[in-house]
Formats: C-alpha cells, structure tokens, sequence
C-alpha cells in the first residue's frame, strides 16, 4: 500500500512539473533481509515525463543478484520491475551494499540509490549495527548492535566484536525462537587517536561456527583538543602556579588561557600575550605535545611596603624630631602661699621651622613672668594660654622656657597641669608633640619624664667618655 502511494505521488508531481526532469524513480525498501537459499525480491516503479528508454546502469557486484537490462517507459504512465535476490547456500553471511543506478537513454539522466542486503544463513543474524559518540580523539564511542534469532526454537550464540585497537568483546547470548536483543557496548578512544574511517568487525558463532559476519565503518575526525591542568601552591600572599596544556588531539592548534591577575607588579614568570583585564597566554601545540607555564602572584610587597613607609613616618615625623617635656623647677615659700616655677623643656634633633610652644594654666593659679623670654598670653574665663614662636630650632638645640605661678587657693593633695604641646614644620609637614602630664602638689615628685632626662644625660656622658677614650687610644 505504502509503496501504491509512493508511485501516485510521482504521478502526480510528473503531472503537474513536466519539465522538472526526465524520469522520477522509486524502490519499495532500501533494506533487504534473505536467508541463504532464499529468494527474494523488491520492486523499482519508474514515471517519465515523456516516452523513455531506461537502462539498468548498475554493474553487477554479487552473482546471486538479478535485475533486467533496461525498462520502455510510456509518457505519464507507471513501468515497473523487479531485482532479485538469491544468495547461494554458500555465500558468507553478512551485510551487502549494492549500489543501484538507472539512466535515461534519451536525456542521460541518472537515479542511484544504495540497497542493503542482510544475508544470514538459518540461524541468527545481526540486523543492524550504529555507532554513535563523541568519536575524536580522547573522546568516546557506543555500539549499538541488533541481533535477532531466525529459528523456530531458542539458539545460543557468541558473539565477537573488534574495533582497531580500542574495542575487544566476545559474549554468549540466549535468543528466543523469533526473537532479537540489542546488544550495546561503549569504548573509549585513546587521546591523540589518528584521525580517518575504522571498522567495527562482528561475528556471530552458532554451535561452533561463524554463521554471520558484520562490519560497520565510522570516521574519527581531526580536532585540536586542549586539556588544561592547574596546580597552585603557597599562601595567601604568594602563590606559585602551574598550568600544563596538553593536546590530545590530533592536529596542531593555539591554545588560550586566562587568569585574572591585577597588576604587573605582582606578577613574575612566563610572559602572558596580553595584559588586560587579566592575563592570557596563547600556547602553540602540535598533535599530542603539552608544555608547562609557570607564574607567581607574589603579594608580599603590600604588606612590607606599608611596613616601611610607617617606619619611615615613624622616623622622621615621630622619633627624635623634637621633644617637650614639662616639669616644675622649684617650690618657694611667699607670703601668700607657695610660688611654683614651671618649666617646659624643648630640644630639636632635626631642623624645625616655625616652632609655636602652647601652655595653658587653670584659672585657678596666678601667671607670673620671670627674667627669661616672655610668652603671648591669652586670658580666658578658663584660664591662660601662653604660647612661644621661634623661627626655627636647630639640630641638637635646647630651649628651656619657664614662668611661675601661684595658686589662689590652698593645696592639699596633687594637681594634673595640662599638658605643653609644640607643633612645627618639617619636610614640609605640621606636627604636633605634646609633653607627658606635670603633677603638682605639696611635695615635688621627680616625673616620670625626668626621669628619662637623667638617663639620657648618663647616656651622652657615657658616649662622651669613649669618644675621649678611643681618641686616647689612636694616638698611642
């Protein structure tokens, strides 16, 4: 019926495009299956435009296969024939391509199509085979293989099945009378595999012997196939990567690889292509060759940068620029009380510009001057602010300040003076020092700060001492 509605169809489109071509052809299947000693046969329907002649051009490849020399085809009008198949009781089971051609005598117009044969002896037989996959090198590939049983009762067979040097299967299978089993294995194809067409070769043994025979072909194709590795050692700071790219392909190609690295000053090894964003090396590689990319990401240098510019912040602005103590010189006994002389100690290491010495006394006391270098003095309802300005101090320069005051009430315990502060101007930076706190009371306290004077006193004596002894020494 199917094949009735298939030659209808050609009819119809000869009908209505005459001048579409000279002859349509249409078989009833492209796949025939016949047992040895069979007979068996397919039908080829032939329509054309005009009066033909149509010639078998196809050579005959196997004797058990007959098909007539030509065909007369009538304008519009159906001719039918037929091929024959007949495999001798001795022809090798097994999967047959027949390419079928016909040709127009009058056009030389040609029609070809490919027949399958599946002959298999009356036992069992593998009807189809497909191989699908991922088939490239390093890849993947399935074969899926159709076996069915021809006998009236259950048939147990072994099966053999090879593929180059990647596929080797043998199995004993159990059919039913009448029945088939698709029988599936999967393989691997080895890395850098050469690319081109490979068989699939399946036997099918029945009681000892190869009853059937298969062979399916399918083609590894050429690719560049970059497989990248990645090993990272160290800390949070500095890393040390390795990267390998191997090809497992088989052509040669350009491998890319990436890494988001920020900056050039961080980074040391293998020079990348490009700088960007991130980095990015290209890597020429022939079939199956691999090479190696070494970097390190080295962060350290952050926190030793940060390190040293606080060392040297510290160096220059903060140790040994200019010092200022505060302490309270003498006590004296006066009519109204106690007098008190304060004195603030400065003394300048490196060349300060535009020294300010600030003071301030509690309202509660009485400022006083004494013979020495006489301050600004601000009153407010808190108190007195007194403030000194010098050009400059030089290096190793001392300026002892100093004032007296007289409290206007009665002190019984301790009192914390404010503090003295100096700011100046070196390497063209403000800074500000303040003193340690001065107590004051009935009884005086050596401070802590005067302490540390007397110790940096016995430490100039000292190194005066061996300067002297070591300039002894080189003369003698």
């Amino acid at each position: 019926m199917r094949f009735a509605y298939l030659m209808f169809a050609v009819a119809v489109l000869a009908a209505i495009v005459p001048t579409a071509s000279a002859f349509e052809m249409v078989i009833s299947t492209d796949t025939v299956t016949v047992h040895t000693g069979e007979v068996k046969s397919i039908e080829v329907a032939v329509v054309s435009v005009s009066d033909d002649v149509v010639v078998f051009a196809s050579p005959i490849e196997q004797p058990w296969i007959t098909q007539p020399t030509h065909l007369i085809v009538n304008a519009s009008q159906q001719a039918t024939a037929k091929l024959i198949f007949s495999p001798f009781d001795k022809t090798e089971p097994g999967v047959y391509t027949f390419a079928f051609a016909l040709q127009s005598v009058r056009t030389g117009e040609r029609r070809e199509r490919n027949l399958t044969i599946i002959v298999h002896s009356a036992q069992v037989a593998i009807e189809d085979m497909i191989v699908g996959g991922a088939l490239e090198p390093g890849g993947w590939g399935q074969l899926d293989m159709f076996v069915k049983n021809y006998e009236d009762s259950e048939a147990t067979v072994k099966l053999d099945i090879s593929a180059g040097s990647f596929l080797s299967y043998a199995d004993t299978i159990t059919l039913a009378a009448g029945k088939f089993t698709v029988v599936r294995r999967g393989f691997t194809i080895p890395e850098c595999q050469a690319s081109g067409e490979y068989v699939v070769h399946a036997d099918v043994q029945f009681q000892g012997k190869t009853v059937f025979s298969a062979d399916k072909s399918f083609v590894i194709a050429e690719k560049f196939n970059p497989v990248i590795t990645k090993n990272v050692t160290g800390n949070l700071l500095k890393t040390e990567t390795t990267v390998t790219v191997k090809n497992i392909g088989n052509i040669e190609g350009v491998a890319e690889y990436s890494e988001p690295v920020f900056g050039t000053l961080f980074f040391s090894g293998d020079k990348p292509a490009q700088t960007g964003d991130g980095f990015k090396w290209l890597v020429s590689l022939a079939a199956c060759q691999s090479k190696t990319i070494r970097y390190q990401i080295d962060y350290t240098i952050i926190p030793v940068t940060l390190v040293v510019i606080f060392a040297l912040w510290y160096v220059f602005f903060r140790l040994r620029t200019v010092r200022i103590k505060k302490l309270i010189l003498q006590r004296a006994k006066i009519e109204k009380g106690f007098e008190f002389t304060v004195g603030i100690d400065t003394k300048s290491w490196v060349k300060a510009k535009d020294v300010e010495i600030h003071d301030f006394v509690p309202s509660l006391f009485e400022v006083r001057d004494t013979p020495g270098i006489k301050p600004i003095k601000r009153r407010t309802e808190a108190g007195t602010e007194l403030i000194w300005r010098f050009k400059d101090l030089r290096p190793y320069e001392e300026r002892i300040l100093d004032y007296k005051i007289i409290p206007l009430f009665s002190i019984s315990g301790h009192v914390n003076l404010p503090r003295a502060s100096v700011s100046f101007t070196h390497l063209g930076r403000r800074i500000t020092k303040s003193s340690l706190h001065t107590v004051l009371g009935m009884k005086l306290q050596q401070q802590p700060e005067q302490a540390a004077s007397a110790v940096e006193r016995a430490t100039e004596e000292i190194r005066g001492a061996v300067k002297k002894l070591l300039k002894i020494l080189k003369r003698k």
